[in-house]
């Protein structure tokens, strides 16, 4: 999904770059170094967002959480207190709710492919950056 993420940024915010990472192969070194290049970083919930201690003050992190899975200042505050601005995106209405009452299931949710929707999540970004 992040395809149509970055075809929605590319026709609302056409002068952004983008690219993407996947930490597992690199250097604690890399990762930080990625982490405060980038003002914008979007990413699924999980361990690459302990990096987030390197981001730059006014970096916007949103974190996208699965389905059932929504776990409340989970990376918010580390966001926060490295200067950043915390977004999340979570499905459904009521995210807590939904995973108090699958709570038993959490670890196959947690490694579940998901789709955020791209409209609200583009929207957010943009919304953050005005």
């Amino acid at each position: 999904n992040f395809n149509e993420m970055q075809r929605l940024l590319s026709e609302r915010a056409p002068n952004t770059k983008f690219d993407t990472v996947v930490f597992e192969k690199q250097t604690l070194k890399s990762q930080a170094q990625w982490m405060s290049d980038h003002d914008v970083i979007v990413a699924a919930h999980g361990n690459a967002l302990t990096n987030a201690a390197f981001i730059r003050p006014g970096s916007i992190v949103m974190e996208l959480f699965p389905p059932n899975y929504y776990i409340v200042g989970f990376f918010q505050p580390l966001i926060v207190e490295s200067g950043g601005l915390a977004l999340n995106w979570h499905q459904g209405d009521t995210p807590i709710e939904d995973t108090l009452a699958n709570w038993s299931s959490r670890g196959s949710m947690r490694g579940a492919d998901f789709a955020p929707d791209s409209d609200y999540v583009v929207a957010a970004i943009l919304n953050a950056t005005q």
